[in-house]
């Protein structure tokens, strides 16, 4: 049995998670706020885990007609509440991406880390770049399909004499480059 008090997230801590993320920063161009929240949200549930039924345990209890669940409780919840709480001190757009990305890596590349604008942008597919190509042919299928006709942005990717290089999103972009054109972030 559990006896571990565990934190839950809160209408109210989520309602200030979602009004931050919708501010827009002060730059001279800046994403489009419920885009971003929402890639933001999907870039935090996807690199904490919070999708991954096997960062759950269910606790079980005898009742009346045999087992029943007593509790089900998130392994990473600490990580969580503590990320959480960092991505609500930022005050733009770029350092939440940055945040996420070198929560995902435990890096940042050097454009990345330079970067100071942020803007999410349709773009050509032919004109992305893939960097690491022996990556790409190694990616996962069953992830790939789970990405196919995604509605938010694809990748992130940095600007480079009229292309573009991916930075992060190698399944989402694999998995939606058929489309002639997609939706990317591109950070500066």
């Amino acid at each position: 049995m559990c006896t571990e008090n565990h934190t839950l997230f809160c209408k109210s801590n989520f309602t200030d998670f979602v009004v931050l993320f919708n501010s827009c920063s002060d730059f001279s161009r800046c994403v489009r706020s419920e885009e971003f929240l929402n890639l933001t949200k999907f870039f935090f549930c996807s690199v904490l885990k919070i999708y991954n039924k096997d960062y759950y345990e269910v606790e079980t209890c005898g009742g009346y007609y045999g087992e029943e669940i007593e509790g089900v409780y998130f392994e990473n919840e600490k990580k969580v509440v503590e990320a959480f709480n960092e991505v609500l001190a930022f005050d733009n757009d770029v350092e939440k991406i940055k945040f996420v990305l070198e929560l995902e890596y435990g890096y940042l590349l050097d454009k990345v880390k330079n970067a100071k604008v942020a803007y999410i942008q349709p773009m050509a597919t032919k004109i992305i770049d893939l960097p690491q190509h022996e990556y790409f042919v190694k990616l996962d299928r069953e992830v790939i399909d789970g990405y196919k006709n995604r509605k938010l942005p694809i990748a992130v990717c940095t600007e480079c004499g009229g292309r573009y290089k991916l930075v992060d999103g190698y399944h989402r972009f694999v998995a939606n480059k058929e489309r002639a054109t997609n939706q990317i972030i591109v950070l500066e």
